[in-house]
């Protein structure tokens, strides 16, 4: 019988091998339509993501030839009401056209219509995967010789998406003016020449530049790329100096312009020029913890370009810049431009100076033999700063000038130093160097020049001419400026109102007009109230004076305004990004009853964010926080604090300790030394709370009571009394005797008071307390150092 039982499962098992074997494997082809008929017909999210990602792996990593049949199909799923697919389906694009360029004529199609979506993820995506396939593109068009329609069709549509993007570089999301920065950024490198001394990252020898595009292609226009790439460079420096530019996107402009100038020497002069003025101008609405993060990023980026070998000739200039942001001569050293590896022969500096100036011209040369972009504008202007700063030098050395300048300043400083200030200010070891004296000069020159003053202005007659460039350039700061000022003035009367109402002295001097070299000297004024930074009187530098420089080899602004009507789209000017405010949305004049309220709301949202805190890696800060809140406000917020620990005792228990100890520490007047606590008010009502609701809640046979005892820090006299009653009930007696016992072991500084209550339970009128209290007296008179106590109390 076992026998053919055995025979039996071994047919079947041959059977089904032999149905197996004959069932032909499905080919890659099949498999693909397979899962995008299961994305097609599913509606669940993640198995959409499941079998899109397996048909990425069909298609893009095993088999690259399948792209043209499904292609289309991908494409479709763009319309996908899920972000996430949309997401996956961009990156799939984006990996097919890098691996086939001649699929970004069925790609580029649908980009226009995914950057108007109405999820900013989606959005900050396809700019991510804009940069990648804009290369990709350029790239793609400069090795047709003869152009199609097709190819003609692709351009447009290029170009119509590349202005789009750039406007999103106005959006009102922070993220998504990040991702248009970096765009920028491609943008320009796309469209500019490399060099013999740029330095290209590894992973990018391969991507498009201007030297690589044909003269003469029929659609590719190298003085079109050229405009297109003085544009972006200038929005970048617009950004820069912008007052109105959030800490995240002026850190990222930070970054892109030493990109540049890294990749394009030519531009070195250009960038180290705006962050001179972004160093002496910092936006005044930054908090300190942004200016000092932004000041950290520009001495790193500068400490970057001071490396490039091409910075040889501009080294004063960054050391003095570097020295401002607290760089020290260790760094310095560390960090002193390299020599390139084919000049590396040459030993002496002045050879090595020599050499890298050579270089830099002849790359000047190469570039300027294409682009000639230094209008008669830009010359007369440079030449109007370099006379200015020469004028002011030898000032700059006159000990009784500077003093004159200093002293007429001092008018207008606060009594006492302001913490943002203090916070931010690094001690210039170069101050009243050569170099320093320079920079400086060069610094007020540009500035003055920008207002049209100073003797390089009255000799070429610039004021004229610059002063129609200055009011387009500077009517949106101005406009910001005058409402800071207006709200300024308004803060200061309601200061000086409550100042003359408690009696003090108030701040009655009246504004006198700003001398402009005392306001050139500065990076913004400080009031004399809270040390608050008012932004800087002086515009912004117009873009034809942010281009200057022997290297500059871009087009200005000026001059693409004068081309743009013959272009066939036009990028407009940046809109003016208004910072938030939380006071202009908040509600100032609240009763009572409704700031309890929404205290009460704020408190609870924090408490039910347990879980959430727990999966960030959080929980100890919300900790902190809830108690800070609780400690300072007080009143119902304790209520509802201790209402909350008591829902879920024993998970909440470690919130208890932090409370109690907080209390504990602010009563011993180690957090508030002004006004320390001595009557533990506040501390005994939160212990004796807990207990209570210890009490109250839990089983008979519960220890959460005895750890919260044990680990206070001090027990109170009406803690004693719930742990009398405690003891006192006959189903809790065993764990409150046993807290007593372990509270006479553990604080013999107090364990009198402990034991005195111990043995008074000794002669209680309840049997079963009795007996226990007797049961640990006895075994706590073994111990030498209580026998005397016991026998005090029982002579």
């Amino acid at each position: 019988k076992l026998l053919l039982n055995f025979n039996t499962k071994l047919t079947a098992c041959l059977f089904v091998y032999e149905m197996s074997e004959q069932q032909p494997e499905l080919s890659d082809v099949d498999k693909v339509i397979a899962l995008l008929n299961q994305v097609q017909s599913s509606q669940d999210t993640q198995l959409k993501l499941t079998s899109l990602k397996k048909v990425r792996e069909l298609i893009i990593r095993k088999d690259p030839s399948l792209l043209d049949n499904f292609l289309e199909e991908v494409i479709s799923f763009l319309g996908d009401s899920s972000s996430h697919v949309k997401q996956l389906v961009i990156s799939f694009l984006e990996e097919a056209c890098m691996k086939d360029p001649k699929t970004i004529i069925q790609v580029v199609p649908s980009i226009p219509f995914m950057l108007e979506d109405s999820d900013l993820h989606v959005v900050k995506r396809i700019i991510r995967c804009l940069s990648q396939l804009y290369k990709i593109a350029i790239k793609y068009v400069a090795s047709i010789k003869r152009a199609d329609e097709r190819i003609q069709e692709l351009w447009e549509t290029i170009t119509e998406t590349k202005n789009q993007t750039i406007e999103l570089i106005d959006s009102e999301n922070d993220g998504v003016r990040t991702f248009a920065i970096k765009f920028l950024e491609v943008l320009f490198l796309a469209h500019s020449k490399r060099t013999h001394s740029s330095e290209i990252p590894t992973g990018t020898e391969t991507d498009i530049s201007l030297e690589k595009i044909p003269p003469g292609h029929p659609i590719l226009k190298i003085s079109s790329l050229r405009e297109d790439a003085g544009i972006s460079i200038n929005k970048l420096l617009f950004l820069v100096t912008s007052p109105s530019i959030t800490s995240t996107n002026l850190m990222v402009c930070i970054a892109s312009l030493t990109t540049i100038a890294r990749q394009r020497p030519g531009q070195l002069l250009t960038v180290i020029q705006s962050f001179e003025l972004l160093f002496a101008n910092l936006p005044p609405n930054f908090t300190r913890a942004q200016v000092s993060s932004v000041r950290k990023l520009l001495k790193m980026q500068c400490l970057t370009l001071y490396r490039h070998h091409c910075a040889v000739e501009y080294k004063s200039q960054i050391s003095t810049l570097l020295t401002g942001l607290g760089a020290t001569p260790y760094e310095l050293s560390r960090y002193a431009p390299r020599p390139p590896p084919e000049i590396s022969k040459h030993k002496s500096r002045q050879e090595l100076a020599n050499k890298a100036a050579n270089q830099a011209a002849g790359d000047k040369d190469e570039t300027e033999g294409d682009m000639d972009t230094e209008t008669p504008e830009i010359r007369r202007v440079i030449e109007a700063v370099e006379l200015t700063a020469e004028d002011i030098r030898p000032l700059l050395s006159n000990p009784d000038i500077v003093t004159d300048i200093v002293i007429c300043s001092l008018k207008r400083l606060p009594e006492k130093m302001p913490s943002s200030f203090r916070d931010v200010y690094t001690p210039i070891e170069s101050a009243g160097t050569e170099a320093q004296v320079r920079q400086l000069a060069k610094l007020l020159a540009n500035q003055m020049t920008a207002r049209g003053i100073g003797v390089g202005a009255e000799k070429l007659e610039l004021s004229h001419s610059l002063n129609e460039q200055q009011k387009t350039d500077t009517r949106n700061r101005k406009r910001t400026y005058e409402e800071y000022l207006t709200e300024k003035q308004t803060t200061e009367l309601a200061w000086q109102a409550k100042q003359s109402k408690d009696g003090t002295k108030s701040h009655t001097e009246s504004k006198q007009p700003i001398n402009i070299l005392s306001t050139l000297l500065g990076s913004g004024q400080y009031s004399p109230q809270g040390g608050e930074r008012l932004p800087p009187m002086g515009p912004p530098l117009p873009p034809s004076m942010q281009l200057h420089g022997e290297d500059s080899t871009m087009d200005t602004q000026q001059d693409f305004d004068s081309k743009s009507s013959k272009r066939k789209c036009v990028i407009p000017k940046p809109k003016q990004i208004k910072q938030f405010k939380l006071s202009d949305i908040t509600i100032t004049h609240m009763d009572d009853a409704t700031k309890e309220k929404l205290m009460i709301q704020s408190i609870k949202r924090i408490f039910e964010a347990d879980e959430n805190s727990l999966r960030g890696e959080s929980s100890r800060g919300r900790v902190k926080l809830i108690i800070n809140l609780i400690t300072n406000y007080g009143g119902v917020l304790r209520d509802a604090l201790r209402q909350f620990i008591v829902e879920d005792l024993r998970a909440r228990i470690e919130l208890a300790l932090a409370w109690l100890y907080q209390e504990y520490v602010i009563a011993q007047g180690y957090i508030r030394e002004d006004d320390p606590r001595t009557d533990y008010e506040q501390y005994d009502a939160c212990l004796c709370g807990l207990l209570q609701a210890l009490k109250d809640k839990l089983e008979p046979r519960d220890r959460l009571f005895s750890k919260l005892l044990l680990e206070a820090p001090r027990i109170t006299e009406n803690a004693l009394v719930i742990v009398r009653q405690y003891c006192q009930d006959e189903a809790r007696v065993s764990i409150g005797i046993g807290t007593l016992k372990e509270l006479i072991l553990s604080r013999p500084s107090s364990s009198g008071v402990y034991l005195q209550n111990l043995l008074e339970l000794t002669t209680h009128d309840k049997e079963e307390v009795r007996k226990q209290a007797v049961s640990v007296t006895k075994a706590l008179y073994t111990r030498e150092s209580l026998q005397p106590l016991i026998e005090v109390s029982y002579p």
